[in-house]
């Protein structure tokens, strides 16, 4: 049996980014295979309400994402905080609830 490697990219440190398909036209030119980011990365790029777009312009595009979740040091910027096991695992499961869109 022969092992498939499929190469992602980051959208961290991807700069000039305007959109779903500025995304999707960089990922391909690059030769990855889908795209890292977080739920915050994707609203960053292409608008929380407009996560359908996002997912569906990389589907059309055969692009695969992996998702994100954060409880609690968003993105990684900031302050880590430091919280209650109660309070991460109740945004663990508010944002699976959310990435399920995808």
């Amino acid at each position: 049996m022969m092992a498939i490697i499929k190469v992602f990219r980051s959208v961290w440190g991807l700069p000039g980014v305007r959109g779903v398909k500025q995304l999707v036209a960089a990922l391909q030119k690059g030769g990855f295979q889908g795209v890292e980011a977080s739920l915050g990365d994707v609203d960053a790029i292409e608008g929380r309400n407009n996560r359908a777009q996002w997912r569906d312009a990389l589907a059309e595009a055969g692009l695969l994402h992996i998702g994100g979740l954060y409880t609690s040091w968003q993105d990684y910027e900031g302050n880590w905080e430091d919280v209650p096991v109660k309070q991460h695992i109740e945004r663990w499961e508010e944002q699976l609830g959310e990435a399920k869109e995808f």
